[in-house]
């Protein structure tokens, strides 16, 4: 099966007897799978997950055994969590099929780091690790990008992106955050980093491409020697976090 560029991965849910027809209750497990159905130990970052629940119970009596397959179990009552965070979302019944039964998917970006917990009544929780997409994200500062009056072309004016113009008072400074990301979809990014008028966050986002292809040509034009320094010490830390890049796709 060919993989698609958007990673997704798919959950199993195999409720299994002992062979022992006298053993007291269901043993479930809960098996993290790759697109393919395949098993996987990780979750990729920015993912969507997909559930499919295959509720088999194996009878042995005489000698023989068999196994009985129950209706599928109801996705939407699972829960998933990021540390001691419920992600708000559900899961949706899809039209798709894995191994034959419902798939159910989860529509909430995966954060980019750290594990989720799964768990619905019944089952003990599992704790799933993610993988950060690679190379991901990286948050800077305005400033990293040199002054407004250059910087401006690719991340909007430095103030706040809810009001119409800065403060009259030139000393006034605005935190406002810029999230590099290559690989990874912008809704993941913006979902990991929201704007919170409310709260003064204010984040700018950007491709990988995009802001190598900006500091490239500022280094080269150098109008003012400090400024370059500023920007070839933000190219080297991108070019750190993000490894030896030939061009960005995103």
């Amino acid at each position: 099966m060919q993989i698609l560029k958007a990673v997704t991965v798919i959950f199993i849910l195999t409720l299994s007897w002992p062979v022992l027809a006298s053993a007291a209750g269901p043993f479930p497990e809960i098996q993290v799978l790759g697109p393919g159905c395949e098993a996987a130990g990780v979750v990729p970052a920015g993912g969507v997950l997909r559930v499919t629940f295959q509720n088999v119970a194996q009878s042995c009596a005489g000698g023989r055994c068999s196994k009985l397959v129950d209706a599928p179990l109801d996705a939407s009552k699972m829960t998933v969590k990021h540390g001691d965070v419920l992600l708000e979302a559900v899961f949706k019944l899809t039209e798709e099929k894995c191994d034959g039964h419902p798939v159910w998917a989860f529509e909430s970006p995966i954060p980019g780091e750290g594990s989720l917990i799964l768990s619905t009544t019944g089952l003990s929780p599992v704790h799933v690790p993610i993988r950060e997409a690679v190379p991901g994200k990286l948050v800077l500062d305005y400033g990293d990008f040199g002054p407004q009056a250059a910087a401006h072309t690719l991340l909007g004016s430095e103030w706040w992106q809810w009001q119409p113009h800065g403060d009259s008072d030139p000393a006034t400074r605005y935190d406002i955050k810029v999230v590099v990301f290559r690989k990874v979809k912008r809704e993941y990014v913006e979902g990991a980093h929201p704007v919170e008028p409310d709260k003064q966050k204010d984040y700018r986002y950007i491709t990988y491409d995009a802001a190598m292809k900006y500091l490239d040509g500022g280094i080269a034009e150098n109008v003012l020697p400090a400024v370059t320094a500023r920007l070839k010490a933000t190219r080297d830390r991108l070019r750190s976090a993000f490894g030896k890049v030939t061009s960005d796709q995103d």
